[in-house]
């Protein structure tokens, strides 16, 4: 898939650590299938049966990596209108919060953490704050945990809960 736009760009520079483990698991299966098949071209017993084995660990590899793409993928599936969404992201009134790995358009919430997730802020009825910690409440009445207060991101945590409480 090309990136088409500035804001595409923007997007995938914000899930950029997705992406290079994404490269990383599609550089670990060529290399170990390649491997595994220079092995099966040995005439020795063992050669032949490791390269099986490289050859196996290397197809559950593409397998994990082609599952996460698709799953960054299906991350995009709750946005409407992709163009006026990428259009946002390089908006001047799109505000990143690189330490607290969020990103906060008109009318999304990003946050990068160990998964990617999209919030529509249309579908958000609440922010909270507990326990130094930065809640949203969504329409089901589900809080989500956005941030941690901690120390050095003051200022950042602040600032997000004051703009979601804008938002909201």
């Amino acid at each position: 898939m090309a990136i088409e736009s500035a804001g595409e760009q923007r997007y995938y520079d914000f899930i950029a650590d997705k992406t290079k483990k994404n490269r990383l698991l599609d550089i670990s299966c060529l290399s170990l299938i390649s491997a595994g098949f220079i092995a099966f071209t040995s005439k020795a017993e063992e050669c032949i049966f490791i390269g099986l084995i490289l050859v196996i660990i290397g197809v559950v590899i593409a397998v994990k990596s082609t599952m996460l793409r698709n799953e960054l993928h299906r991350k995009l599936e709750v946005i409407e209108d992709k163009k006026k969404f990428f259009h946002q992201l390089v908006s001047k009134d799109t505000v990143e919060f690189k330490d607290l790995r969020l990103l906060v358009t008109n009318d999304y919430l990003l946050k990068n953490s160990d998964e990617l997730y999209i919030y529509k802020i249309a579908d958000l009825k609440n922010v909270e704050i507990r326990n130094n910690k930065l809640l949203i409440v969504d329409c089901d009445n589900k809080r989500h945990e956005i941030a941690l207060n901690e120390k050095g991101k003051e200022d950042s945590f602040d600032t997000v809960c004051q703009l979601l409480a804008i938002l909201i």
